[in-house]
């Protein structure tokens, strides 16, 4: 069994079946997958109250991947074990 790393580099904004798989693996790999807060990046530690005032482009929340599995169909349920999670250096609450 294979590990791999999916970066959150390219998002995208919808989940859509047409999309182009990020990363195919092999049923039974490991996959740390890196994700965009929902805000995709909007507030950080150094934004400021004029920052938030100012009109932005909302595109939706930041999506990772898609991943494809080697032999999985259309209508295949998929058994998926979430290992850790890991909270990055900053957060906040809206």
């Amino acid at each position: 069994m294979a590990e791999h790393t999916l970066g959150s580099e390219d998002p995208h904004y919808s989940w859509d079946n047409s999309l182009a798989p990020k990363l195919t693996i092999d049923p039974g790999d490991t996959v740390t997958i890196h994700s965009r807060d929902a805000g995709d990046g909007w507030i950080t530690p150094d934004t400021t109250l004029d920052d938030l005032k100012k009109p932005r482009e909302f595109k939706g929340h930041a999506l990772t991947g898609p991943i494809a599995i080697r032999g999985a169909e259309p209508g295949d349920t998929l058994a998926i074990d979430v290992l850790a999670l890991q909270p990055g250096p900053f957060g906040y609450t809206s």
